[in-house]
């Protein structure tokens, strides 16, 4: 693990930590974990837009790689403003051995717990100098369809949700965080392996935004209040250096997370 100012925008930090070797990869040490049961509740007080949130959707970089590429299945957006809790369900049933990412974003996610259809979510990543976002994920259960409930330990101005599906999806290898102020939200870079999918979340103040640096497809931005969530991803056809950015339109606060996760 190390830290390291200023390479990515001015003004910007980046944390990396490998966990290669850890099961399951999860990192950090604030939220708790709870199995339980959720189900999926209004969008209210936001909007979900750009991208792509079509269930079967498949980025083109997973199909040139190889049969057992990660691959999105499916995807869903949630934003939603003052309340203490959200719930969100996916629209089809999960495949088998699929796993499940959820990004939230909120004006305090420091203590959050996330919860749905009796499973285990853990804790991948968070951040929080500027808007927090964290990751989380599950093992999907076949032939579900699967809800999850994100619960706050108060009210919160701003909740933004985005809950993906995932084929061929195998354990965490590395995180990457960054943080800054700039108009250029910026993650990374990461360095990957043949295959790896690249999954990028990105919180920043509600500014409007561009699309994601290639070679990364973006799914929907979510926003509601002050804040805002982007989610990118890319698939690693051979070994390399990955990272993306997002131009917004106003100088601001910017917390991002890169995650890579070895094929399955």
């Amino acid at each position: 693990m190390f830290l390291a100012c200023g390479l990515i925008a001015m003004g910007a930090c980046q944390l990396v930590v490998d966990t290669s070797g850890l099961a399951g990869g999860a990192t950090g040490d604030a939220g708790s974990p709870e199995s339980g049961t959720g189900e999926g509740g209004a969008t209210e007080g936001g909007s979900a837009e750009g991208g792509r949130a079509d269930a079967g959707a498949v980025d083109g970089d997973a199909a040139d790689a190889s049969a057992s590429a990660p691959t999105l299945v499916q995807a869903q957006f949630h934003p939603e403003s003052n309340v203490t809790s959200f719930s969100m369900s996916l629209s089809a049933p999960s495949g088998s051995g699929h796993t499940l990412l959820l990004a939230v974003g909120a004006s305090d996610n420091q203590s959050i717990a996330v919860k749905g259809a009796g499973l285990t979510w853990t804790l991948v990543s968070q951040t929080t100098p500027h808007v927090p976002v964290s990751v989380w994920s599950a093992a999907a259960v076949a032939g579900a369809t699967a809800s999850v409930t994100v619960d706050f330990p108060g009210t919160q101005a701003t909740t933004l949700g985005t809950f993906t599906e995932w084929a061929n999806l195998g354990a965490l290898d590395t995180i990457v965080l960054a943080e800054g102020v700039s108009m250029s939200v910026a993650t990374g870079p990461i360095a990957t392996t043949s295959g790896e999918l690249v999954f990028a979340a990105a919180a920043l103040h509600n500014y409007t935004t561009g699309t994601p640096t290639n070679p990364f497809s973006g799914l929907d931005s979510v926003s509601a209040g002050d804040a805002r969530l982007l989610v990118a991803y890319t698939v690693a056809a051979s070994p390399g250096s990955f990272g993306t950015s997002w131009s917004a339109s106003t100088a601001g606060g910017w917390n991002t997370i890169l995650l890579t996760f070895h094929p399955r």
